[in-house]
């Protein structure tokens, strides 16, 4: 990448005219019109790009703000960066946090030691980071990493973390299931594998061994093929598939507990497509987003995936950690609600 002293060298003209010219001062010095045309140009050709902590440290209009390296990675519920964002904005707005300055990592799952440079590179006062594999999650046990972390989703000792109990999880789905006398039952896994969602398959299994229930469908739900995962229609269309399967072994459980919301939306219209009665004949209860649509045609039972809540905490414990009336590991789960609707509803021993 060219330096102002490369586009001085090639421009015939001294360090200190580029560095004028190209904060855009070269007006205020006097410097000709035609020259700075011409250093433009020859800092565009050479693809110079601005060191922008470098512009903000020398201006004296621009506040100097907390830098928050925010990681990304394709496990995440795709609205949940959006949410991450507008509760930021919203909670300083409010006064609620100070202000501060993110900057978004996108990262490939596993594949986390990609950003080793970053992580440990002392660029950012505080980072957040959704450790969702068993891979990234171990990757991170190893490192001694000195900035401020923030851990969605798991729990690792010498970090903040954030998250919910999936295990819990996992458990009231198969109790939800139990309260209504539905022995056979069946469990769809994610679509990515993650620390949370092994655990709420975990939690769902040890409630069913331990009050005698029989898991005769146990899917993981990955694609085959050129299927492909990333959009909410992909997801439903894989839901749907997943049904046709079922029926084509004959094995319908009178109870399923699915992974993630898109999915299960595609599940329950196949499933009633096939005139097959939900809830009557095969209860269906998923983990997601408890969105709107879900809310107005009152369709899926759903274990909430609390998105707003989880963004919220985050964002608080990273202004207690900034201001330093937090320095030691802590970690905040946020409940989650179930919400029920037409696909399994509420067990009259249910207990809010």
């Amino acid at each position: 990448m060219a330096s102002i002293y490369d586009i001085a060298k090639v421009a015939g003209v001294s360090y200190s005219t580029v560095s004028l010219i190209l904060n855009n001062r070269g007006d205020d010095v006097r410097i000709s019109k035609k020259t700075q045309e011409r250093v433009k140009k020859i800092a565009k050709d050479m693809g110079y790009v601005p060191n922008i902590n470098a512009r903000k440290l020398i201006s004296k209009n621009i506040k100097n703000l907390p830098e928050i390296a925010l990681f990304w990675s394709p496990t995440q519920h795709p609205i949940f960066l959006n949410d991450m964002i507008s509760r930021m904005n919203a909670l300083i707005k409010q006064k609620s946090i100070q202000p501060m300055s993110v900057t978004i990592y996108p990262f490939e799952t596993d594949q986390l030691y990609k950003m080793e440079k970053i992580l440990c590179g002392n660029f950012a006062h505080g980072i957040i980071i959704p450790a969702a594999s068993d891979e990234d999650v171990n990757y991170l046990k190893q490192m001694d990493i000195r900035t401020p972390v923030i851990n969605l989703y798991s729990d690792i000792a010498k970090y903040h973390s954030v998250d919910t109990d999936s295990y819990l999880n996992g458990y009231t789905a198969a109790k939800i299931f139990d309260e209504q006398n539905i022995k056979k039952v069946g469990i769809v896994e994610n679509v990515y594998q993650s620390v949370s969602s092994s655990e709420r398959v975990r939690g769902f299994k040890d409630y069913c061994s331990a009050h005698h229930m029989e898991i005769i469908v146990d899917l993981a739900q990955i694609p085959e093929g050129d299927f492909h995962i990333d959009t909410a229609l992909n997801r439903y269309q894989k839901g749907r598939s997943i049904v046709e399967k079922l029926l084509e072994e004959n094995l319908l459980p009178q109870g399923l507990f699915i992974q993630e919301d898109d999915s299960a939306r595609g599940i329950y219209s196949s499933l009633r497509s096939h005139n097959i009665r939900v809830p009557e004949d095969v209860a269906v209860i998923c983990y997601g987003y408890n969105s709107k649509e879900n809310e107005e045609e009152n369709r899926l039972t759903m274990i909430e995936f609390p998105i707003e809540a989880l963004a919220i905490k985050t964002w608080g414990l990273m202004n207690q950690i900034l201001d330093g009336s937090i320095t030691t590991p802590t970690r905040i789960v946020c409940p989650t609600t179930v919400h029920f609707g037409r696909s399994c509803p509420k067990p009259k021993t249910w207990d809010e």
